[in-house]
């Protein structure tokens, strides 16, 4: 729907990818610094602006280079606040990994 070949979407598959590990890594430590709440609270109104923003560059012709370029780059910024965060990204399978001190 974006416009982009089947050759382009591939690196720009990988680089969705790249920034998902990149950003989600992190999280893994600063979850318990920042606590579940901060990160939400944080990523979702990102999360809102990042895709409002790669919508509204679906009004810019396709045979224009800045619609596939403005389209991937509004959603790796959408990406990068999605992997940090505690409902959206990965945190969710890490989180409960952690030991927990039992009392039995």
């Amino acid at each position: 729907m974006a416009g982009a070949s089947n050759i382009g979407a591939l690196p720009a598959s990988f680089g969705f990818g790249l920034i998902n590990l990149a950003f989600a890594w992190p999280a893994v430590w600063t979850i318990d610094t920042f606590g579940r709440r901060g990160f939400l609270l944080f990523t979702f109104p990102q999360m809102c602006w990042t895709l409002l923003a790669a919508s509204f560059c679906f009004w810019i012709p396709t045979s224009s280079n800045a619609h596939d370029g403005l389209t991937a780059f509004f959603i790796y910024l959408f990406d990068a606040v999605y992997s940090p965060g505690v409902r959206e990204g990965p945190v969710p399978f890490t989180y409960p990994a952690k030991p927990a001190t039992a009392t039995w």
